[in-house]
C-alpha cells in the first residue's frame, strides 16, 4: 500500500478517512458489481414476500391498511388470516439470510484486497480474488461477531426482564428506563464489535495464515486505543448524517413512487460506499501503526 505507507501514527484520523475515500473513486467498477449483486439477491429474497401480498391482500382491506404504516392489529390479524402463507414466506426470506451472509463475507475479502493493492491499478479480477483469499478466515470471524452480538443480547434481555412482573408494576417506568438502558448497551456494544470486525480483517490479511487467533487478539487490544474509537465515531457521525439527509428527501417526496425510488438507491449506493471507505480506512490505520 504505497499510500497507506506515506501514513503513519502522527498522520491525522481525516487524512486516514479521506485517503480512503481517494481509494473508493478509484473502484467505481467494484461498487457497481457489489450494487448490482445486492440488488439481485434483494430481489429473489423480496420476490415470495410480494407475491403473497399481491395474491392474498390485493382484494382485501388490508392490502390499502399496510400502505398507511405500521399497524400492530392489523399485522395480528394478517397473520390470523392467512398465517400459512407468511410462515412459507418467511421461511424462503430466512433461507435467503444465509446465501446474503457469505456473499458479504465473501466482498470484505475483495474490499480487504483492492485496499491492500491500493494506489497501484486493480481489476475485478482482484476482487474476485481477494474474496476467494479470504473467505474461510472472514467466515470464521464473521460467526465469532455474530456469537459474540448474540450473547450480549441473551444477557440484555435477561437484564430487561428480571425481577420485572407486569402484574405488580405500579407504572410503566421502570419498564422503559431499562429499555432505553438495554438499548443503549446494545448500541455501544454493536459500535464496540463494529471497529474489532473491521481491524480484526485487516490483521488477518497483515499476517496472512490460516490461523485467526492472534490478527484476533491484536485487534482487540487495539479496539479500545484513541485513533481506533475516533476513527470508528467518524464513520458513525457521517453515515449519521446521510441518513438524516436520507430521512429528509423521503419526507420531501411526497410519496412520488419516481423520486422515492430514486432516493432509496441512492441511499443504498452510499451504504456500499460507506462500506468500502471504513474498511478501507482500517487498512490504512493498521498500515499506517506500523510505520516507523
Amino acid at each position: 500500500m504505497r499510500e497507506a505507507t506515506r501514513l503513519n501514527k502522527r498522520s491525522g484520523i481525516w487524512t486516514i478517512y479521506t485517503t480512503a475515500w481517494k481509494a473508493l473513486w478509484s473502484q467505481w467498477k467494484v461498487i457497481l458489481l457489489i450494487y448490482s449483486l445486492n440488488l439481485l439477491i434483494a430481489f429473489i429474497a423480496m420476490g415470495p414476500l410480494s407475491k403473497v401480498v399481491t395474491d392474498r391482500l390485493a382484494k382485501t382491506v388490508y392490502h390499502n391498511s399496510l400502505a398507511e404504516g405500521f399497524d400492530y392489529t392489523l399485522v395480528m390479524d394478517i397473520l390470523n388470516n392467512y398465517g400459512l402463507g407468511v410462515d412459507v414466506t418467511l421461511t424462503l426470506l430466512l433461507s435467503m439470510a444465509i446465501p446474503a451472509f457469505l456473499w458479504i463475507v465473501f466482498c470484505s475479502g475483495g474490499i480487504t484486497k483492492i485496499c491492500m493493492l491500493y494506489p497501484y491499478k486493480t481489476s475485478l479480477s482482484s476482487f474476485w480474488a481477494g474474496g476467494a483469499e479470504y473467505f474461510f478466515r472472514y467466515l470464521r470471524l464473521g460467526l465469532y461477531v455474530l456469537a459474540i452480538l448474540g450473547g450480549i443480547l441473551f444477557l440484555l434481555l435477561l437484564l430487561m426482564a428480571d425481577h420485572l412482573n407486569a402484574l405488580e408494576m405500579v407504572s410503566e417506568g421502570p419498564a422503559k428506563s431499562r429499555f432505553f438502558l438495554c438499548v443503549g448497551l446494545l448500541l455501544v456494544a454493536g459500535f464496540i464489535l463494529n471497529i474489532f470486525k473491521e481491524l480484526a480483517k485487516a490483521k488477518i490479511a497483515v499476517h496472512d495464515k490460516s490461523l485467526i487467533a492472534q490478527p484476533n487478539s491484536e485487534a482487540f487490544l487495539k479496539t479500545f486505543t484513541m485513533r481506533s474509537i475516533a476513527l470508528g465515531l467518524c464513520h458513525f457521525l457521517v453515515l449519521g448524517l446521510v441518513f438524516g439527509l436520507y430521512y429528509l428527501l423521503r419526507k420531501l417526496c411526497c410519496g412520488y413512487l419516481i423520486p422515492l425510488v430514486l432516493v432509496g438507491q441512492l441511499f443504498l449506493i452510499y451504504r456500499i460506499a460507506h462500506r468500502f471507505v471504513k474498511q478501507a480506512s482500517f487498512c490504512f490505520l493498521c498500515a499506517s501503526d506500523r510505520e516507523h
